[in-house]
């Protein structure tokens, strides 16, 4: 299921960066179309491996079914992830790489920002950063880490580079635009800048399409242009005030090397399973 609609070429704050409202604009003078923008949340689409229905077999127990996405360590003991992550659970299970997962309850939620706030007696030595400054830079390097398809099963994390493209209001929500880097079951994972800090919660993907301009059908099912999307931490902030959960900030912007960041990110974020 997916969430469509047409916006003005031109206008939009989140969505259209100047250069791209120079190249959507020119494309609409040749083609007489319009750019249909479909923001799809990894939660409306279940038809791909990991955040689809995934069932394994337990000795006495059956068949299980579960989805899978990803968080991260927030504090000693409570997680951030997505609302749509841990919706309608029978039960909430988190495991590190390849570590045996422990039983987790939800105990806060923003559902406008898609955020959600879990907590587990699995305690972490460990926990994630968020940069002080909220304000993210056109062009700036991220870093995208989590559990997308396979890996929910496997329990291993990938890591992947990205460069934010825009950043700005969308319906009264921050968002972060980047390079499409993520795939279903990275949602709820952090966008880390080069120092290891959480800049955004990863939350989905947005899809250009053509469209015909009087009646805006798509013509072509297969978008012109994928970007990836994360919440920005402002919402993420007033959230954990909002529960009274303690959160650090990192206020320096010194660069990690690859390796160094990635092996503190893989010492705080978590595979979710959420048990239907």
């Amino acid at each position: 299921m997916k969430r469509n609609k047409t916006r003005d070429t031109g206008s939009s704050s989140i969505v259209n960066g100047q250069q791209d409202t120079i190249k959507k604009n020119s494309l609409y003078k040749v083609l007489s179309n319009i750019i249909l923008i479909s923001i799809t949340y990894f939660f409306l689409k279940i038809n791909a491996l990991a955040e689809e229905e995934v069932s394994y077999s337990k000795e006495d127990s059956g068949k299980i079914i579960y989805t899978s996405g990803t968080g991260f360590y927030i504090d000693n003991t409570h997680i951030i992830t997505n609302q749509h992550v841990v919706n309608s659970c029978r039960n909430i299970k988190v495991r590190g790489n390849a570590s045996d997962s422990e039983n987790a309850e939800i105990i806060g939620n923003d559902y406008k920002n898609d955020l959600a706030i879990i907590k587990t007696s699995a305690s972490r030595l460990q926990f994630a950063s968020l940069r002080k400054d909220s304000m993210v830079d056109i062009g700036e390097e991220v870093t995208v880490i989590g559990y997308p398809r396979e890996y929910g099963i496997s329990g291993k994390s990938l890591v992947k580079k990205a460069q934010v493209l825009n950043y700005g209001l969308d319906h009264g929500i921050k968002r972060i635009e980047f390079t499409d880097s993520v795939d279903k079951g990275n949602s709820g994972g952090p966008l880390l800048d080069k120092s290891g800090s959480v800049i955004g919660v990863i939350s989905g993907r947005i899809n250009y399409y053509l469209a015909d301009p009087d009646t805006g059908h798509i013509i072509d099912k297969k978008p012109v242009k994928i970007e990836s999307v994360a919440v920005g931490i402002d919402a993420l902030k007033q959230l954990l005030e909002k529960y009274n959960i303690f959160y650090t900030e990192n206020i320096s912007n010194k660069s990690k090397k690859p390796q160094q960041a990635e092996e503190l990110a893989n010492s705080f974020i978590v595979n979710i399973h959420c048990m239907k």
